[in-house]
């Protein structure tokens, strides 16, 4: 019987996996079963080649800033990496995506790697946290700020919706912060008390050294607005003529919806949610989806990118 459930808890990360792979390519389908494929084709077309390389090379160059990001970050735990390195683990990370079931994936890539390398496992562990933490953070700033600009063209006080669930999250954060600082070690099960308490100590220095928090989040709102900046170029290029408040408000929901654990990598829960939100702003849903494919096309050439960079910088230090 023991055997049976160790059996089944290996075999259950790969039926998750198979899960989030045939959820994503049955959303493709039925989008591409609904929607006029030769209206996506025709819109996808209206990208020149100039322009997609542009919009890759800026890409690359706004991830340059993240990798720089959680240096910073990583090093409030005393996790000291050079800039090389943490250019060549974050872009390894980057690649990861590309493979892994969820978002995250990348992140835990990057942080082995970190670790491997010798450097403060607790460090590496907690900055990462924090990197993402941060980074969801400033994608609800930008919405709620976006919503609040908007709120003539919302229907059906969607901007009470937006508000409601960024304050929720502010609560959830700020109870789990709480938890971790000020909780009792007694409450926090032995196997694990070790590690929290050298956690909540991050968390203490956090609040000791704001410097850290507040850099990260500045970094943070210039790399998710670069990254709806990137997104009206397509865009405008594809015809979808929207104020870049509404870019604001939608393209970082879209990015939300795509980090649930449902789909692969977030591919076709991005696209649908997208396209649903453009919706009442007057967009076709064909349109908007052809313009999440073009955006799909950037990441996964960044992905290979990165595993590029990640390979290349890898010989050079041997060498």
């Amino acid at each position: 019987m023991k055997k049976k459930i160790l059996s089944f808890k290996k075999q259950n990360p790969r039926t998750a996996l198979l899960f989030q792979i045939l959820f994503s390519i049955c959303i493709f389908c039925l989008l591409f079963y609904f929607l006029p494929l030769s209206d996506i084709w025709n819109s996808i077309q209206l990208i020149s080649f100039n322009i997609w390389i542009s919009v890759f090379i800026l890409f690359v160059l706004i991830h340059v800033i993240g990798a720089l990001k959680w240096r910073i970050l990583i090093r409030l735990g005393k996790a000291n990496l050079s800039v090389r390195e943490a250019i060549r683990f974050y872009f390894a990370g980057l690649f990861a995506n590309l493979f892994l079931p969820s978002l995250v994936g990348g992140d835990i890539v990057r942080a082995g790697m970190a670790m491997r390398s010798g450097r403060r496992k607790t460090g590496i562990i907690f900055g990462s946290l924090l990197d993402r933490l941060i980074d969801v953070f400033s994608l609800f700033l930008l919405v709620v700020c976006a919503g609040g600009l908007t709120h003539r063209k919302l229907i059906n006080k969607t901007e009470h919706v937006i508000t409601i669930a960024f304050i929720a999250f502010l609560l959830i954060a700020g109870g789990i912060s709480f938890s971790l600082v000020f909780s009792p070690s007694k409450r926090i099960p032995k196997k694990i008390r070790f590690k929290i308490q050298r956690i909540r100590l991050g968390f203490r220095k956090l609040f000791k050294e704001p410097y850290y928090a507040v850099t990260g989040l500045c970094l943070s709102l210039i790399i998710q607005s670069g990254f709806v900046m990137i997104n009206t170029i397509i865009g405008k290029a594809m015809g979808i003529t929207l104020a870049y408040k509404v870019w604001f408000l939608t393209w970082p929901l879209a990015k939300i919806s795509a980090m649930l654990p449902l789909s692969f990598c977030g591919f076709g829960i991005r696209e649908a949610a997208f396209a649903g939100l453009l919706q009442p702003f007057g967009i076709r849903l064909s349109l908007a989806v052809a313009q999440s494919v073009v955006w799909e096309t950037v990441i996964i050439a960044g992905g290979i990118f990165g595993g590029i960079l990640w390979k290349f910088l890898r010989k050079n230090i041997h060498n």
